[in-house]
């Protein structure tokens, strides 16, 4: 009777944790993404081509919501990828409007910090993590500088240091023509 006691006992506390996990965890998503995603709603989808930079092509999406008029943009950044010849691809990111000031901010600390690392100075990094998942940052080791997006998993674009001038510009520029279409910062 016991053992019996001892087993139900343990059988419910097992069934009442299975039950208790939340099943609809959610994903970090961008605020345009949120809206994509919406249930039950009308929704218009612009891709306007943006400029390509470092291999990295932009396009500003603008997302409205036709029933109430309400419109939201983002910056969508593609990468083509090559691993191998059994794994390569097309890498998507997306970043919302109002991400793009955090995005320039943290170029432009990298821009004023980098330079002051010498060759003595550790492994360190500097990365933004964007809502949607993309990684934007730069690294210093062993004297080696390179500015970074990391998508996912699978691809990480790196950009020579060199280049981190124009990278940074083609975030303004972004931003620029947001504002030029009427998105809030």
């Amino acid at each position: 009777m016991k053992k019996l006691l001892t087993i139900l006992i343990l059988a419910c506390t097992i069934g009442f944790s299975v039950f208790a996990q939340d099943k609809n965890v959610e994903t970090d998503k961008s605020q345009v993404e949120q809206v994509m995603l919406k249930k039950g709603s009308l929704i218009l989808k612009e891709f306007i081509p943006f400029k390509t930079e470092s291999k990295i092509t932009g396009e500003i999406l603008k997302v409205t919501d036709v029933t109430n008029g309400s419109s939201l943009y983002g910056l969508r950044l593609t990468h083509f990828y090559y691993n191998s010849k059994y794994d390569s691809g097309e890498s998507t990111g997306l970043l919302d409007a109002k991400e793009i000031d955090s995005v320039i901010a943290t170029l432009e600390y990298v821009s004023k910090t980098l330079p002051t690392f010498t060759k003595e100075t550790p492994y360190t990094e500097i990365i933004y993590k964007s809502n949607s998942g993309i990684t934007i940052g730069a690294y210093h080791s062993d004297g080696e500088q390179n500015i970074f997006l990391k998508f996912d998993y699978k691809d990480t674009v790196y950009i020579s240091a060199s280049s981190l001038d124009s990278f940074t510009n083609f975030f303004k520029d972004a931003k620029t023509k947001m504002q030029g279409m009427g998105a809030k910062f």
